[in-house]
């Protein structure tokens, strides 16, 4: 059995960020995942805000702006004459990319990797966590360690129900199809189009130089509908060429992905007092526009910070107790208070036909969508009472 103080388990954003941060303080943490590197993943492939913060931290942000596309502003189209715009900067690169980028990094400063499938199985004792892995033959091996920090995204939920059997798990709560295609339309901006059929959701095209563009749509996963998303991207293609007069083809086939926000999964073990769950294990996409990367990223620093406190002993508590009081304190409240009242909301389908009949054609709030995006704005102000009987007097407006 393989003794280290912190296992890592997870390559993405989230799980090397934390590798990366540990090993910049002096640790040497394993990172365990069952994918060989470089690898796609289902994404927006976009960073901005505390994402491009932490890159510039470790070191990378030169280097990753070389290699991706910058993008100064968005675009937002609804039902109003003229798109929404919202300026700021975001890096645009393939999943593929970037995930190798920091990968590379956190064994350039010292983490360690072994490719192994982890089977949620772990079994605490004196202190230190025992870790059920497969190797590439399906042989059992353990590792066993003092922090077990959890990054496997959300395409992992089996191991997640086995790890959390006494505990309630989150299921995935939206979901996304995307592809790379290639063709020469005239756009260097990020652009979002709110339709119909996909609220609460949208469809992107969101540039990557070169002519390639990240196409795709997705929405939050309702019990009362069924998002025909492989349709709705067909059509969605067929527009926009007839809109600029051209046609391309497929670099990479749409693929599907779900993902899992609003914290629903911020949890503290009661087996496990020093076993945290971060990035979109954890919930940490944003739920109002599905922005994951640079929130997973935040996390996975917070999840590092956490375990300096708790072995210097800066901190009272075990780890996970840390660590969601700091996740409580530096990332909960961009969320805001009642978010998860709209959230809720958002599943009733007579409110999605108000919100797209009155939110997205509002003339006298015509930056309501942008700011809500870019959290300007808190997100309930739109499930407010008076706000609602506002929006609901005005007159429906002119097709």
């Amino acid at each position: 059995m393989r003794n280290k103080t912190v296992v890592i388990v997870g390559a993405g954003p989230a799980g090397t960020s934390a590798a990366i941060k540990l090993a910049q303080a002096g640790f040497s943490p394993l990172i365990i995942d069952k994918d060989n590197f470089p690898r796609d993943k289902v994404c927006g492939d976009a960073v901005s805000g505390e994402g491009l913060e932490i890159l510039e931290s470790f070191g990378l942000l030169k280097k990753l702006e070389q290699e991706g596309f910058e993008c100064q502003k968005r675009e937002l189209y609804t039902n109003q004459t003229e798109p929404q715009v919202i300026t700021k900067k975001t890096l645009d690169i393939p999943r593929e990319k970037f995930d190798f980028v920091l990968f590379e990094k956190a064994l350039s400063v010292g983490a360690e990797f072994i490719r192994a499938q982890f089977t949620g199985k772990v079994t605490y004792k004196n202190s230190y966590h025992s870790v059920e892995l497969l190797n590439a033959n399906k042989e059992r091996f353990f590792v066993c360690c003092k922090y077990l920090i959890i990054a496997t995204g959300c395409q992992n939920d089996s191991v997640l129900k086995e790890l959390g059997k006494k505990h309630k798990i989150a299921p995935p709560d939206q979901v996304a199809y995307r592809g790379y295609y290639q063709a020469h339309w005239p756009i260097s901006e990020r652009k979002y189009f709110f339709l119909r059929e996909l609220t609460p959701g949208y469809a992107w095209i969101f540039p990557l130089g070169k002519g390639l563009f990240n196409v795709g749509c997705g929405g939050k996963i309702l019990k009362a509908r069924k998002l025909e998303l492989k349709a709705c991207l067909s059509r969605f293609i067929s527009k926009t060429n007839a809109l600029y007069n051209s046609t391309g083809a497929w670099e990479k086939r749409p693929k599907g992905a779900t993902l899992r926000s609003s914290f629903s999964n911020l949890i503290s073990f009661k087996c496990y007092p020093n076993l945290i769950l971060i990035g979109e294990a954890m919930g940490a996409t944003y739920p109002f526009s599905g922005g994951g990367i640079g929130k997973s990223m935040l996390s996975a620093v917070l999840a590092a910070e956490s375990v300096l406190e708790v072995e210097n002993k800066k901190a009272k508590g075990c780890l996970s107790k840390v660590y969601i009081r700091k996740i409580n304190k530096r990332m909960k409240p961009k969320y805001y208070p009642l978010f998860k009242l709209g959230d809720y909301l958002l599943t009733k389908s007579f409110l999605q036909k108000f919100i797209y009949e009155k939110v997205f054609n509002s003339r006298k709030y015509p930056d309501l969508i942008p700011n809500i995006i870019s959290g300007k704005i808190r997100p309930e102000r739109i499930f407010s009472l008076p706000f609602m009987i506002k929006l609901g007097l005005q007159k429906k407006r002119s097709q």
